[in-house]
């Protein structure tokens, strides 16, 4: 059998894709976050960066056909005085400009529910991944962000102990 050599060419002699053919990845943007707190609110509350600061990112696409890649993960972890009721919730919003949040994506009950009560377990800090493909139809900056919530009162969520770092990242997809 004999083998068929490859022209060398190299990536810088690629100036673009045939008509047809999309999902380039035009820019990439990340923030890490390793501000270490709890949280035990049982309404929506923005996820913190720092001591007042809600973590977000955002990026702003080269043109209205393009799809935003929004993916990463943040560390959490459940606990309870009634060892009973560990789970929240994560919500990730979206907004357009200087526009309003709007919510795009739930995660809803994540943790766990002790139905014998005392004998529950402590979750240990997990990565809970995120990815969603996000259509914008503009060319103004589209800024994400989280909320989470506990659905009792006596539980309470620390997010990114044991020096564990939440991800966010972007990816402007070419259409």
């Amino acid at each position: 059998m004999a083998l068929t050599k490859i022209n060398n060419n190299t990536l810088s002699a690629i100036t673009g894709l045939p008509a047809g053919v999309g999902g380039k990845v035009l820019q990439v943007s990340q923030t890490l976050n390793a501000y270490t707190y709890n949280m035990t609110s049982t309404s929506l509350t923005d996820v913190l960066s720092a001591s007042g600061t809600t973590m977000e990112i955002a990026m702003t696409p080269s043109a209205t056909s393009s799809k935003l890649l929004f993916s990463g993960n943040a560390f959490f972890n459940a606990n309870s005085t009634n060892q009973q009721e560990n789970r929240f919730e994560i919500v990730l919003l979206a907004k357009i400009a200087s526009g309003s949040y709007s919510a795009i994506e739930a995660y809803t009950y994540l943790g766990q529910y002790n139905y014998i009560g005392a004998s529950a377990l402590i979750i240990n800090s997990v990565a809970i991944p995120f990815s969603f493909l996000y259509t914008s139809n503009t060319t103004s900056a589209v800024t994400f962000k989280l909320q989470t919530k506990v659905y009792n009162g006596s539980s309470s969520i620390n997010i990114n102990n044991d020096g564990k770092p939440s991800q966010f990242n972007i990816m402007e997809i070419g259409a």
